[in-house]
């Protein structure tokens, strides 16, 4: 057995079909130089802050994620979006034009890779799957079309969204009150077989829910863990 991530299961399975081909592995400086190139040909409205860092950054941050969507989800935002995301369809991909034929991304090995998924094992157990990005999802899907694919403790990632979850509103006194009244939610999400960890129990400011959180979870005798005062 094997324990990979979907990024090093991917460059198992598509690496060597994106070297023989000639391509290098693409890093961040190479990716800033191919928005920097795209930006000195034509600004667009990034013309004013073209020559800022922070501009280069979320370019190519915005071009990275770009890259594991489908092309009609990028064709949708390029005809339908506001202005400004037109224009970072565009960098994106006048970007990836300069990009395609020397370098491969991560989005490339995880497209190759569902490509190549006879090479791999005939069983696979995706273990607590996190949110899946479009690549990252038709891979599994590819797995499962070869062999068997097997979740622990998750949604399949290649599934579609959740339903809207049910939202009930209580009016309390006070932040002590609305503890309370949170603490006997889980209480009752327990006794109907839900195990803690997979309960949640946020606020919006530290003080003073950080506090009286912990101390009536230990009043009650609930186990709890993580870190008071985490933001989301």
């Amino acid at each position: 057995a094997q324990f990979l991530t979907t990024f090093r299961l991917g460059e198992l399975l598509g690496g060597p079909a994106l070297a023989a081909a000639g391509r290098r592995p693409l890093s961040t400086p190479i990716i800033d130089v191919a928005v920097r190139e795209v930006l000195s040909r034509r600004a667009g409205v990034f013309a004013p802050i073209a020559h800022h860092q922070a501009t280069i950054t979320a370019l190519r941050d915005a071009h990275r994620e770009l890259r594991h969507l489908p092309d009609h989800a990028v064709e949708r935002i390029a005809t339908q979006g506001s202005r400004r995301a037109r224009e970072v369809v565009r960098v994106h991909r006048d970007g990836q034009h300069l990009l395609v034929g020397d370098w491969y991304d991560e989005a490339d090995l995880l497209r190759v890779a569902a490509d190549s998924v006879h090479a791999a094992t005939q069983r696979t157990v995706v273990f607590l799957p996190q949110r899946a990005r479009p690549t990252e999802a038709a891979l599994v899907a590819a797995l499962g079309e070869c062999g068997e694919v097997v979740v622990v403790e998750g949604v399949h990632p290649a599934a579609g969204p959740p339903p809207a979850p049910t939202i009930d509103t209580v009016d309390a006194s006070d932040a002590d009150e609305e503890v309370r009244e949170a603490l006997r939610v889980v209480a009752a999400v327990v006794h109907d077989g839900t195990p803690l960890h997979r309960v949640a129990i946020v606020w919006p400011a530290d003080q003073p829910y950080a506090r009286v959180v912990s101390e009536q979870l230990d009043e009650a005798l609930i186990p709890w863990n993580g870190r008071s005062g985490t933001a989301l």
